[in-house]
């Protein structure tokens, strides 16, 4: 029997660092199984810089797994989020559970809805994007945006996005069981809804009388043989010449769409 003074021995201490080894292994070993994401803020002006208040942003979290043969990403929901007086937004910090060799999840927006400007869009990247394009660019923390309202056919793609996002994003989701990208309340659904809503008949006072033009040459135009462009462009061409005003277009589409989405957010209780 060792004496109250005597100093512990070496097995003693031996025991002692490797319980002390195991215990920061452990350790170690559930710290790489969480991930987590600070908080990301950006802010959301126009194209003069006066901020924009109000947008929503439907933000989720996404990462990449290890895997010797190809990048498989991975994914964590968000929730919707709006942007205050000053514009700015704020994407959540987040804790998840991750697999121990993957990435950390980094924010984005599956969409930006800013009402004032009449201007939505999917799947929004947070990186710098200095090229101005007709939904906008990313520079220096901003997402600066343009206002729709005089451009019909950008207008017209952005119903298509806010649309998409609630049919397929939020009823999708519900009617197939799958999580969500995004957690939206039934309650929030219905307010995007009621602005979509708006939006379509914004428009149609807007540009009832507009005559619709041929959408300008893009790149995957012109990846097309000569033949096929032809054949492309005759297209659009019989449909400018059914429907060669923007009224009836909008609603012939966006009636029954409209009336059908009303139809799928009913079954959300």
């Amino acid at each position: 029997m060792t004496s109250l003074g005597r100093p512990p021995s070496r097995l003693s201490r031996w025991r002692h660092g490797c319980g002390v080894a195991a215990a920061l292994a452990l350790l170690a070993g559930v710290a790489s199984l969480l991930g987590y994401t600070p908080e990301t803020r950006v802010r959301i002006v126009r194209e003069d810089g006066s901020p924009v208040a109000g947008a929503y942003g439907a933000c989720f979290y996404s990462g990449y797994r290890f895997n010797f043969v190809d990048s498989i990403s991975y994914e964590r929901p968000g929730r919707i989020v709006r942007s205050d007086a000053g514009g700015r937004l704020s994407l959540p910090h987040r804790l998840y559970r991750k697999g121990p060799l993957d990435t950390y999840a980094t924010g984005h927006l599956l969409l930006l809805y800013a009402p004032e400007l009449h201007h939505a869009r999917r799947v929004w990247s947070l990186a710098e994007s200095p090229e101005e394009t007709h939904e906008g660019r990313v520079r220096g923390g901003r997402i600066e945006l343009r206002d729709l309202r005089e451009d019909p056919a950008a207008w017209e793609r952005s119903l298509d996005e806010l649309h998409s996002f609630l049919r397929h994003e939020v009823v999708g989701a519900f009617e197939s069981r799958r999580p969500p990208r995004v957690h939206v309340t039934a309650a929030v659904a219905r307010e995007l809804a009621r602005h979509l809503r708006s939006e379509v008949e914004a428009f149609a006072r807007r540009h009832a009388a507009t005559p619709r033009e041929p959408p300008p040459s893009t790149p995957y135009f012109e990846s097309h043989t000569p033949e096929e462009q032809r054949a492309i462009l005759s297209r659009i061409g019989q449909d400018l010449a059914r429907e060669p005003l923007w009224g009836p277009r909008i609603s012939r589409r966006w009636t029954p769409r409209l009336d059908g989405l009303d139809r799928d957010l009913a079954t959300l209780d």
